[in-house]
């Protein structure tokens, strides 16, 4: 391997959770797994990832933009983006399948780093660091799954709604682009098309976001958390 590639490779590492506060050089050196790494690339609107094409490891995104979606279909709703530095597939690690009921589509052209199932879990038993970090991880993403979870199930409609729009991507504005009706987006969300506009209405009232047809200025970013996290 080259020493161009090794520094891409520590460069894209550096920045993910499994390695925070451990350098990926250094682990490398102790625990050699650079040479068992790939990149793969995706032209837009590929598929990355889905029930009946999973991916094992965890996958770090290079270079691009991909999209969670809830399905397959052309009226998949977009439920978060992953940019450069963002990883997919390590809640999965260790659940004993390898089962996605989302999907992962190229916004964008894309270069995926893809770290092996088998890679991964001889590094975080062999790195008590990493371990650590894979641990912290899934324990932030079990409160925040949990807080999702309160706010679907017993929580407004406004919750419900600020919910997804927390997890949207937006641009340097603020803006983010709905890309379903709001029909569909309703139906989505579980709740009638009266309740979600009403719900929109509250968060332009309180000043958390304005609407402009289907683009949404998000104002008050912290505001929008604040409503699912009561």
């Amino acid at each position: 391997m080259t020493e161009i590639r090794m520094k891409e490779i520590e460069n894209i590492l550096v920045e993910t959770f499994l390695f925070s506060d451990v350098s990926p050089l250094t682990v490398e050196k102790q625990t050699p797994f650079f040479s068992e790494c790939a990149f793969i690339s995706y032209s837009v609107d590929t598929i990355i990832q889905s029930a009946e094409a999973p991916i094992t490891g965890i996958a770090v995104i290079a270079d691009g933009t991909a999209g969670v979606l809830s399905d397959s279909s052309d009226n998949g709703i977009l439920l978060r983006t992953l940019g450069k530095g963002q990883i997919f597939g390590a809640a999965s690690l260790y659940s004993g399948n390898n089962r996605y009921e989302t999907v992962i589509r190229a916004l964008s052209e894309v270069r995926v780093l893809l770290i092996p199932e088998k890679t991964v879990k001889r590094l975080i038993s062999s790195n008590s660091l990493l371990s650590e970090n894979y641990i912290r991880f899934l324990s932030a993403r079990i409160c925040f799954l949990n807080q999702k979870i309160s706010a679907f199930t017993a929580g407004s409609a406004e919750a419900k709604l600020a919910v997804y729009l927390s997890e949207l991507p937006r641009d340097e504005a603020g803006v983010i682009s709905l890309h379903v009706s709001y029909s569909a987006l309703a139906e989505s969300l579980g709740m009638g098309r009266a309740s979600l506009y009403r719900a929109l209405d509250k968060l332009e009232n309180n000043g958390t976001l304005r609407r402009d047809g289907k683009r949404l200025v998000l104002l008050d970013e912290a505001e929008l958390s604040a409503v699912f996290r009561k």
